[in-house]
């Protein structure tokens, strides 16, 4: 599921994969990606949402705003359609915030200003509230 919603993003985006000299994005992953403490105990699936490469001018700028946390919530729900089609429950991660071991950490700082966790946390709202629509039938108010 991470590699095609990473797939999504870069082409929807239109950034390439992860390299050191391309400025692209990475698929992480359980067993070996970053996060993993986040989802490693969970009884359900989990989503752990990174979004974009926010130390990265272009990305930030896609990050930071609207109608980019609304492509990233619409790749993100597109996912989980797809790789749950029978429905069920899904745990959506922030990442840094919210952590016991750490409750200060917010991730990376965003280039222009906010935080990682800032960004993440608002997609990941916007994801379930499309997702809360779809199951109900009723619109949801939108942020």
């Amino acid at each position: 599921m991470g590699r095609w919603y990473t797939a999504q993003v870069a082409r929807r985006f239109q950034i390439p994969f992860y390299s050191f000299s391309n400025g692209g994005i990475l698929v992480g992953g359980f067993k070996g990606g970053r996060g993993d403490g986040n989802l490693k105990f969970l009884k359900i699936p989990g989503i752990l949402v990174q979004p974009l490469v926010v130390s990265n001018p272009s990305h930030a700028n896609w990050a930071v705003s609207d109608e980019g946390q609304r492509r990233l919530a619409s790749i993100l729900t597109d996912s989980i359609r797809l790789h749950f089609p029978q429905g069920g429950r899904i745990c959506f991660s922030v990442g840094h915030k919210y952590k016991k071991s750490s409750p200060h950490d917010r991730g990376a700082s965003v280039y222009g200003g906010g935080t990682e966790a800032g960004i993440s946390e608002r997609v990941l709202e916007l994801a379930a509230r499309i997702l809360e629509e779809d199951f109900s039938g009723e619109p949801v108010p939108h942020m």
